[in-house]
């Protein structure tokens, strides 16, 4: 007598108000990091002597980090 596999989806129906709470929390936090960088970078920029162009430099670097960093999270929750 075979037994049939456990449903998948259940524990994700049993939780999905806690996924749902995870998902906006990353999705809100995601873009606030990022303005709280472009809000300091006119003060940073004064405190280090960067030029304009050197600020725009910082927060590509930033963005660029963040997003590279999201991959291989992504990957690892799966």
């Amino acid at each position: 007598m075979t037994t049939l596999p456990p449903d998948p989806l259940a524990a994700l129906r049993e939780h999905r108000w806690r996924v749902l709470a995870v998902t906006g929390m990353g999705a809100f936090l995601g873009p606030l990091d990022v303005t709280v960088v472009a809000l300091a970078l006119p003060a940073m920029g004064r405190d280090l002597g960067l030029s304009f162009s050197g600020g725009i430099w910082v927060q590509a670097g930033y963005l660029l980090t963040h997003a590279l960093a999201l991959v291989p999270e992504g990957l690892r929750a799966r």
